[in-house]
């Protein structure tokens, strides 16, 4: 024979609430990932370029796949109004910037490497080997004429390498 069931009084517990002050949105967006990858971009380069360049990372690229140097030079390219192209596929390789419509022929187009200084040391020959085979193929109806690779040292320091790379000239050899 079965036994009845007796009702049986839950009680439920809620915690305690703990009074914590209103935050700030300021104070809320410094936990986030973004942010703290956004003050070491101030650190690095200064207030107004990591703007420029978290500026271009939300416009163009929210999942973040660029890197800080890729973004201040397309920050850059961006408020001169030069026309380029990003991660174009040459099937070989996939170059970060051509800078298309030279100043000396508009069915020319310039080459940009922008490259890390750990990732690609200058032992790296491979890099030298694939600017070498770009010249002459064509981009979007232009030939590629110039190859130009731009250091991570050099545009944290300065943007001057960047004025010196649209006139054509190298930093480095």
């Amino acid at each position: 024979m079965r036994q009845a069931r007796t009702a049986r009084t839950v009680h439920s517990i809620r915690p305690a609430k703990v009074w914590r002050p209103l935050q700030s949105k300021t104070q809320r967006q410094r936990r986030t990932p973004e942010d703290a990858e956004y003050n070491r971009w101030v650190k690095a380069v200064g207030e107004t370029r990591a703007r420029s360049a978290r500026a271009v990372q939300i416009d163009t690229y929210p999942e973040g796949k660029r890197t800080l140097i890729e973004l201040l030079t397309e920050a850059w390219l961006r408020q001169q109004g030069i026309i380029y192209e990003t991660q174009v596929e040459l099937g070989f390789a996939r170059p970060d910037f051509v800078v298309m419509f030279t100043r000396a022929d508009p069915n020319e187009c310039v080459v940009w490497n922008i490259h890390g200084d750990y990732w690609h040391n200058p032992r790296a020959w491979h890099d030298y080997g694939k600017a070498n085979s770009m010249m002459g193929l064509p981009v979007k109806g232009a030939t590629i004429v110039d190859v130009i690779e731009i250091w991570e040292s050099d545009l944290m320091q300065d943007e001057s390498v960047l004025w010196d790379a649209w006139r054509g000239e190298r930093r480095r050899n």
